[in-house]
């Protein structure tokens, strides 16, 4: 048998070597990196389709924040292993919060590099606060997402089933479809 290599392990301690662990990971997601140029791609198909079209703002609005949001989301991996086992960060002896905080930094930087690549298409139609504030709104709405605990059904008969799935629809599809609704709507205003 050939003996098994190991590549350079990661060093550091506390919420350096978490923000390494990140880095590493982000950097091994090829799909990620693919899904978020594709929906880079998508803003810039979008626009000229939109642009002729009454509601073509707020509909481009919509493009972005769900392209952002899938943009930052596929990089949310470690944020969710941290909220997914809160002893996790207990068994390497760091500190919860700044554990989730450093583990953020890498959604953080994609969504903020999503923004900067879907900028020059938005700022036309939108204008410079909006062309910003709808990339920073899906990006805290998928930190919101990444840091829920994963939903747990009590698996009971009657009302106790629905209040679950109610549960689960403000958990998951609810939040997105907010952020949408305040996407959309903060456009047709002005």
């Amino acid at each position: 048998r050939q003996p098994v290599r190991v590549g350079r392990r990661l060093a550091g301690t506390g919420t350096g070597a978490v923000v390494a662990v990140g880095r590493r990971l982000a950097v091994r997601n090829v799909q990620a990196a693919g899904r978020w140029g594709l929906l880079v791609a998508a803003c810039y198909l979008a626009a000229p389709l939109l642009a002729g079209i009454d509601a073509g703002r707020a509909g481009l609005a919509l493009v972005a924040y769900l392209c952002a949001m899938g943009a930052v989301s596929g990089y949310g991996d470690l944020v969710r292993r941290f909220a997914a086992e809160p002893s996790l960060a207990d068994r390497y002896g760091l500190d919860r919060t700044r554990s989730r905080l450093a583990a953020m930094r890498v959604p953080v930087l994609a969504g903020g590099l999503y923004a900067l690549a879907v900028l020059p298409v938005l700022l036309g139609p939108l204008g410079p606060l909006r062309a910003i504030g709808v990339p920073v709104l899906a990006l805290l709405v998928a930190t919101y997402r990444a840091n829920q605990r994963p939903f747990t059904a009590s698996f009971a008969v009657g009302s106790t089933y629905s209040l679950d799935l109610v549960r689960r629809f403000l958990r998951g599809p609810g939040i997105l479809l907010a952020g949408a609704v305040l996407a959309m709507a903060g456009l047709l205003g002005g």
